[in-house]
């Protein structure tokens, strides 16, 4: 009952806060709100739903990835939706923290690829998702495309 109050009071300030962008109360009651959220799912939609309005979905990808701590797809989830808002360098710590503990994660491994922007670094991170699964397409697809002159 407590939980759904929160949530329910969480998305009334995100849509508030969607439409008033310029008032600080709207935004610090958004904050607030998110700050006291400890359900990485219910956080994680609330970020997906507002993916189009960068001043809500962004701290709500970051609060995701403070609650995503040690659960890779959750981590990965975030990452990528930092990566959709540019925030290249946050994304790249979540992937860099989630390759630490498993360096064979395909998922993890082809965001970095994707945040990489060197063609020769891209490469070699395809050719290391092609040793550890040998017939991955987004891998093959990538490594093609990588060798088509420009």
């Amino acid at each position: 009952m407590v939980e759904q109050k929160l949530e329910d009071a969480l998305v009334f300030h995100a849509r508030r806060y969607s439409t008033a962008l310029q008032s600080e109360n709207a935004r610090s009651n958004y904050l607030l709100r998110l700050q006291i959220m400890t359900d990485p799912d219910f956080v994680l939609g609330l970020a997906q739903q507002f993916s189009l309005t960068p001043e809500v979905a962004i701290p709500a990808w970051l609060r995701v990835v403070q609650l995503a701590e040690g659960n890779a797809e959750m981590g990965l989830l975030a990452a990528g939706g930092l990566y959709a808002q540019g925030l290249d360098e946050f994304a790249q710590q979540v992937v860099e923290g989630v390759l630490a503990a498993d360096p064979g994660n395909i998922a993890a491994l082809e965001l970095k690829a994707a945040l990489t922007p060197d063609p020769q670094q891209r490469r070699i991170i395809f050719e290391q998702i092609l040793k550890i699964e040998p017939g991955n397409r987004t891998a093959v697809h990538n490594l093609i495309l990588l060798d088509r002159p420009l």
